[in-house]
C-alpha cells in the first residue's frame, strides 16, 4: 500500500476520491515523494506513512506554492483514540525537518515559509471508526479551554467502509484497485467477481494513464500473492488475464506475471542461500565457543552479503575468540 500511494499518479486518484477541488489545484505530475518516515520502529507493523511535496495553484490568485501531503496508512484492526495526537506529532516533525533545512542552508529567518500540510488518514481495518482527530479528544476540557488546544483538519478514508461506487466514480486506476482491496478477505466467488469488475473498469483507462494501468495490474498480482491462499494464485491470475479484452495487453500482462514469478523464485533462492550461510557461521561458532551472545547472533543475521558471510565463515575457522571476528569483508586485490 505504501508503494502504491507513493506513486504520483495514484496520489491524484486518492485526492480525486477525497477532495476533488484539491485534486484540481495540485499538479501531481510534479509531485516528489519524500524518502523519510516519522513512524517509530515499534509502530511500523501497525502503520506506515507516505509524504509528497507537490505544487499547489491558488484558484483565486493563481499563485503557485509547494505543499506537503502527508498520508498515514493505518493497518491495525482496532481504532486508536490517540490518532489525533500522533498525527499532530508527525505533522510537527515535518515542519521541524523544514526548519532544520533552513538552518543548514543558513536561510535568513525573514525568508522562512513553512509549507502547508494536508494530512490524510488511510484506514484499512474492518471495524467501523469515525475518528475524532483532535488533541482535545484526549482531554477532559470545559468549553472555554478548548480554544487553547491545537486544531487541524485531516482527510479520512476508511477503505473497508467506503462504498465501491465512491472509489471508482472517477474511473482512476487506483479506485479499481482499492475496490478489490476491500474484498481481500472475501470468499473465492466474491474475489473472482471483484477482480473481473476491476479489470473491466481498468480497460477504460485513457492512454495517458497507461503507466497507472500497468501498476494497477501489477498491484492486483501482488495482492493475490500476499493476501490469498497459494491454492488460488494460478486461478486468480487467469481470472485477470481472461478479463483483459485486448489481445496485446493480455499478452503483455502474461509476460509480466511470468517475469514476476521467475523473479520471486530467484529472490527466494537468494534469500535461502543467505539464510543458510548465516546459519553455517553461527553453527560453527557455537561448536567452537558454545552459546553465543544474543547481540552477536543478531549482528550475524543482519549480514546479507554472500561475500561477507563467506569471509565470516573463513574467520570462524581461525578465530580463538569472538573478538577475532572482523565484520567487514576483505577487499579484493
Amino acid at each position: 500500500m505504501q508503494w502504491l500511494l507513493s506513486r504520483p499518479e495514484n496520489l491524484r486518484g486518492l485526492l480525486q476520491i477525497l477532495a476533488p477541488d484539491l485534486a484540481a489545484a495540485v499538479d501531481t505530475s510534479r509531485a516528489q515523494a519524500v524518502p523519510t518516515t516519522f513512524i517509530p520502529d515499534d509502530l511500523r507493523k501497525q502503520e506506515s506513512d507516505v509524504i509528497h511535496l507537490v505544487p499547489y495553484r491558488d484558484p483565486v490568485s493563481g499563485k503557485v506554492r509547494e505543499i506537503w501531503i502527508y498520508i498515514l496508512i493505518e493497518h491495525q484492526s482496532r481504532p486508536d483514540p490517540t490518532m489525533g495526537l500522533r498525527l499532530l506529532l508527525y505533522i510537527a516533525e515535518l515542519w521541524e525537518t523544514q526548519r532544520r533545512e533552513y538552518l543548514r542552508q543558513k536561510t535568513p529567518v525573514s525568508r522562512w515559509r513553512l509549507h502547508p500540510i494536508v494530512p490524510i488518514v488511510f484506514y484499512t481495518g474492518w471495524r467501523r471508526w469515525q475518528p475524532d482527530l483532535s488533541v482535545a479528544a484526549l482531554m477532559d476540557l470545559p468549553q472555554p479551554l478548548r480554544e487553547f488546544t491545537p486544531r487541524f483538519r485531516a482527510l479520512y478514508l476508511p477503505l473497508k467502509q467506503t462504498p465501491s461506487e465512491r472509489l471508482t466514480a472517477r474511473g482512476h486506476p487506483l479506485g479499481w484497485v482499492l475496490k478489490v482491496m476491500r474484498a481481500e478477505d472475501a470468499a473465492a466467488a466474491e474475489m473472482t467477481s471483484e477482480l473481473q469488475e476491476a479489470v473491466a473498469g481498468l480497460e477504460g483507462v485513457s492512454q495517458k494513464d497507461r503507466a497507472a494501468w500497468a501498476e494497477a495490474i501489477y498491484f492486483l498480482w501482488l495482492l493475490i500473492h500476499h493476501r490469498r491462499s497459494a491454492e488460488e494464485h494460478e486461478r486468480l491470475e487467469q481470472v485477470i488475464l481472461n478479463s483483459i479484452r485486448a489481445r496485446r495487453r493480455r499478452a503483455e500482462v502474461s509476460r509480466m506475471f511470468k517475469t514476476m514469478i521467475d523473479l520471486w523464485r530467484e529472490e527466494g533462492a537468494a534469500q535461502g542461500m543467505v539464510k543458510a550461510k548465516q546459519e553455517d557461521v553461527l553453527h560453527l561458532l557455537r561448536l567452537k565457543f558454545g552459546k553465543l551472545p544474543p547481540a552477536f547472533v543478531k549482528r550475524v543475521k543482519a549480514v546479507h552479503s554472500v561475500e561477507q558471510l563467506d569471509a565470516l565463515f573463513e574467520q570462524s575457522w581461525e578465530a580463538h575468540s569472538l573478538k577475532d571476528i572482523r565484520w567487514r569483508a576483505k577487499k579484493q586485490k
